[in-house]
């Protein structure tokens, strides 16, 4: 094999890596976030502490961007380990 084919073997793999245990992860992140306010929004009991369900949504949204970038910049960091130890 090339060393290109090698390279382009190696950023499969890395990708393949980060990519297969992302979208378990999102599912499972979300709907705990997700069942957590739920939860939070029923012990109030009608209390005007929350107005509708629409915060609960911008907290999902907010928990799994923030995972997101973070498993980003952990993705950004390991490909540039690697590279750096590939050559």
């Amino acid at each position: 094999m090339s060393g290109k084919q090698i390279a382009r073997l190696d950023n499969r793999q890395l990708m393949l890596l980060f990519l297969l245990p992302l979208p378990p992860a999102l599912i499972t992140s979300g709907r705990l976030i997700y069942d957590g306010a739920r939860k939070l929004l029923l012990d109030t009991l009608g209390m005007p502490v929350f107005t509708g369900n629409m915060w609960i949504w911008q907290a999902v949204a907010m928990a799994v961007g923030f995972f997101a970038a973070l498993y980003g910049i952990y993705y950004g960091a390991v490909r540039m380990a690697a590279e750096k130890q590939m050559g």
